[in-house]
């Protein structure tokens, strides 16, 4: 099992350029997936579906896990693909790869709008990740000195999301009228 998690932690989506390493990026791109399809389905199995047995179990595990690693290798490999055939590291090679994961979501779901959704979704976060990393911008709040007044109001303690009760509740109440 050692030699197993030190294969899968050498292996980093960003550790080589765009366009070398592709098992490297496959692999750091699949264990996002399969990690987030085993959280996904084990809150699925225990909360939603409520699985009454192991094949059950396996079913709802297998929903999850093959198309969200499906979509994830989809989208490292046809990104390695347009980038090797176009010999340039731009914008277009992520859309590309959301556009295929687009493809892959919507055999999984079925739902066209709910793929078109998604897909543009993901297109816009992909143009925004690529923007940010080939321009060597920022990806955290820079705040300048004209916008300092906008943190104050942020941190006031009178302000609260929830708001005061309309009553008091009364628990002695509250159980005696259910017997």
């Amino acid at each position: 099992m050692g030699i197993l998690l030190d294969y899968l932690e050498d292996y980093q989506y960003y550790n080589k350029p765009e366009g070398q390493d592709p098992v490297g990026k496959i692999v750091g791109f699949g264990k996002w997936g399969f990690a987030s399809g085993c959280y996904i389905s084990t809150l699925d199995c225990t909360m939603y579906s409520k699985c009454q047995n192991f094949k059950q179990c396996l079913n709802t595990c297998a929903f999850w896990i093959v198309p969200m690693t499906g979509m994830c290798v989809t989208f490292a490999s046809v990104t390695y693909l347009m980038n090797s055939i176009r010999k340039t590291d731009d914008h277009i090679n992520y859309v590309t790869g959301t556009w295929a994961t687009t493809y892959i979501f919507h055999c999984w779901s079925k739902n066209a709008k709910l793929s078109m959704c998604v897909g543009l979704l993901m297109t816009i976060c992909a143009i925004v990740k690529k923007d940010t990393e080939y321009y060597h911008r920022q990806k955290t709040l820079e705040v300048n000195d004209g916008q300092k007044w906008l943190l104050p109001w942020r941190n006031r303690p009178d302000r609260q999301f929830l708001s005061a009760p309309r009553y008091k509740h009364n628990k002695e109440d509250y159980w005696t009228n259910f017997i």
